[in-house]
């Protein structure tokens, strides 16, 4: 079953529909320009009625999902896993890789531990062989080949992998000790075919920086409301780059045929040209009629703790969800009968709706503020008052629900130093529309397509107090907020 890559961008019929709609629009904006001005906001206020609507039905319903039940596996019968660390400029995060994997609670004698090292990064690689590394580690060198980055390099490591589970842990994470027996518990308590099991993400320094305060809102909202939410109602998940858990036999039948990638190395499960490479893999995990559930096992990660950290990371998982929603919309009757239209529909409005919404909030902000300033003439021509202030109310009221969700978050975790620095979120929001447009221009020139803005792991936060005594020479011998964890010394 052929799956689509996001290599090309946009394919040949993609750009001619594209070319004719903005050919048509111009048009009827020069000889008619109140209709096509209507016509986008309705549209606008329709988009923003299913956008919104699906997640505050989704947090609405995960409060009635309930987590596989957990049973003791036999210690015999636990099966060979491959846990794969895809790492890069990352010597200092190697001990903790080895003490995250080194008090799991899983035999070492079926345990395979792969760090995943690149060919041009030859610092990491000196420090993986010079650790004294447990005999379940292995060590696996990437050959310099384009595209680089996290999918290629999981794919070429997959073909050593010996494990019939197989999961992806990056260098930061401390995946909770239980987690490999629960997810293995998961799926043989389904009554479904699994596809895959993921657990929840959780960051452990949430409460360092008023950045990742954010961060970690958002990652309550989107894993324990979202996540479960659309877990609950049986739709598709947008899976995160870590802590999924995958049969491998499902992720060989999931990969690109050697049609599809001709290129490619190892076993071509991840697309090697999509950022995101795991939303799309839940996207081809339900086309084939596979489940994915959540289940009752956290990982705790580093939060970006910087604007510029931050914005990187946001403009690549945007830039894969734009990624993701045009390869499914390359042949959109075969993928969504596939799939089917609910979950297609559905799946389409949680990736690039987020995209989408993220480049329109700027844009009809913008209109909103102008015109209760100035009250220019072209916006009351243009838009009937009544339509326009519905859509402003439809706009207002989405932003409030979105800025409730995260308030219930925090409150959920009990993490209430992070409910005050909420007031602040219009801000964020700015930053986050900032990143889908640079996400965007990334997609419109073919030079910028590649660009992996990598998350730095391993950083520890110094206040500016403490930089402005002297006895901050001591955290770090040059001035600035992040200096590296010094784990490998």
């Amino acid at each position: 079953m052929k799956r689509t890559s996001a290599r090309q961008t946009l394919d040949r019929r993609q750009k001619i529909i594209l070319t004719v709609v903005a050919a048509l629009t111009a048009v009827g904006l020069v000889f008619t320009p109140r209709a096509v001005a209507l016509g986008i906001m309705v549209l606008f206020m329709v988009f923003q009625l299913l956008f919104v609507g699906l997640k505050v039905t989704a947090a609405l319903r995960s409060r009635d999902y309930s987590f596989p039940s957990v049973r003791e596996v036999p210690e015999d019968s636990l099966p060979r896993y491959t846990t794969l660390h895809p790492m890069y400029r990352e010597a200092n995060m190697i001990p903790l890789v080895v003490e995250s994997m080194s008090s799991m609670d899983y035999p070492k004698d079926r345990l395979q531990c792969l760090l995943i090292l690149e060919e041009n990064d030859p610092e990491t690689i000196e420090a993986a062989r010079a650790a004294n590394l447990p005999e379940y580690f292995e060590i696996v060198i990437v050959p310099r080949m384009k595209p680089y980055g996290k999918p290629k390099a999981c794919n070429y490591a997959l073909e050593k992998a010996t494990g019939e589970m197989v999961v992806i842990f990056d260098a930061e994470d401390r995946p909770d000790p239980q987690q490999l027996r629960k997810a293995v518990s998961a799926i043989r308590s389904s009554n479904e075919p699994i596809g895959c099991v993921r657990a929840r993400l959780v960051f452990e320094n949430q409460d360092t920086t008023w950045v990742s305060r954010f961060l970690g809102n958002e990652y309550i909202v989107h894993f324990e409301f979202i996540m479960a939410g659309l877990a609950k109602m049986g739709l598709v998940l947008p899976l995160g780059g870590t802590s999924n858990h995958f049969p491998m036999a499902v992720l060989k039948e999931l990969a690109f045929s050697e049609e599809d990638m001709p290129d490619a190395l190892g076993i071509p499960a991840w697309d090697p040209y999509n950022v995101t490479e795991d939303a799309d893999l839940g996207a081809a995990i339900a086309s084939r009629g596979l489940k994915t559930v959540m289940f009752d096992s956290w990982t705790d990660e580093e939060a970006p703790v910087t604007v510029g950290a931050a914005f990187n990371q946001r403009t690549r998982w945007i830039k894969g969800y734009a990624q993701t929603s045009l390869a499914l919309l390359k042949h959109p009757i075969r993928d969504a009968g596939r799939m089917g239209w609910l979950k297609y529909s559905c799946f389409l409005l949680t990736v690039g709706g987020t995209f989408l919404s993220l480049l329109l909030a700027p844009v009809f902000w913008a209109m909103t503020i102008t015109y209760f300033i100035a009250k220019p003439q072209f916006i009351i021509a243009l838009f009937p008052l009544p339509l326009f202030y519905t859509g402003l109310l439809l706009m207002v009221v989405g932003n409030l629900l979105m800025l409730y969700m995260s308030l219930v978050a925090a409150l959920h975790r009990g993490i209430f130093s992070s409910v005050k620095y909420l007031a602040f979120s219009l801000f964020w929001w700015m930053t986050l529309s900032t990143a889908a447009y640079t996400s965007l221009l990334e997609l419109v020139f073919p030079s910028w397509r590649p660009t992996w803005n990598k998350t730095a792991h391993g950083v520890v936060y110094v206040p500016l107090w403490k930089r402005l005594l002297p006895l901050a020479s001591q955290h770090s011998p040059r001035i600035g907020i992040l200096e590296k964890n010094q784990l490998a010394s």
